[in-house]
Parts: C-alpha cells; structure tokens; sequence
C-alpha cells in the first residue's frame, strides 16, 4: 500500500506479506502467519493477539503501542535484513514509493531504526533454540 492504510489493517493475516507506510489502530491484530511491514507511525494495540507471523515496524520502542503477549526487538542484518530490504526494494518498484526509497538510500540507518514484533511465546522459544544451539 502506497501511503497509511487504516484501522485493523493485516487484521486476522494468516499467511500474506503486505508492506504499508504507516497503519491505525489494532493493526496485525490476531495474526497467525505471514509478514508484515509497517514504514511509519502506527497506532495502539499493535498486534494484540498476534500468535504467529511477524510484523516490521519502523519505530523505537519507546513509540510502540504494542498489545498484550507480544514484544519487539532490533532487526539483524542476516536473513530478516535481507527480506526487508528485498520487500522495500520491491515496494517501491510497484507503488513508485517516494518513502521506500528514502529509507532504501539510507539503508543501514533504516535497519537500525527497524522492530521486529512477534508473540512473546515464539520469542521464548527461539532465544531457547539459541541458547541450546551455544551449548
């Protein structure tokens, strides 16, 4: 979407990838799957109910109104790096997004600014991964 999408924008998502400039209130809400990016302000209650799938949001966290039972972290430069630069690559090559380009020219930048949302139980289980796959 070229510009902000509305209220319960990728509401109930269950497998798509969707990328939008912004988003209301209870975007990503009940969110079982798929892939969300999110280039500006969003509103509250983001992803409240979210029990799969991921949301990127260009924001810090002190700007975040996430729901319960989810949390947000820095995005890595590895694999969801690189699937958020192809998404804004291709963002603004269908929609001529002036806002994707912008954040594309300033590329390492845009990732730091980046946050990765996801239901606290799957955070859990990957940092546990993790920490087995250091032992």
């Amino acid at each position: 979407v070229r510009g902000v999408a509305g209220e319960r924008f990728a509401v109930r998502n269950s497998g798509a990838t969707l990328v939008a400039e912004g988003a209301g209130d209870h975007a990503c809400e009940y969110m079982t799957a798929g892939n969300v990016v999110l280039l500006g302000a969003t509103g509250r209650n983001l992803a409240s109910g979210m029990t799969g799938g991921t949301a990127f949001v260009l924001g810090d966290d002190a700007s975040l109104q996430l729901g319960p039972g989810v949390c947000a972290h820095a995005v890595e430069a590895g694999a969801d790096g690189a699937l958020l630069e192809r998404l804004l690559r291709e963002h603004a090559e269908r929609t001529g997004s002036e806002r994707a380009r912008e954040l594309l020219r300033a590329w390492p930048q845009t990732l730091s600014r980046l946050r990765k949302i996801a239901p606290a139980a799957a955070t859990a289980e990957e940092r546990g991964r993790s920490a087995t796959a250091v032992r």
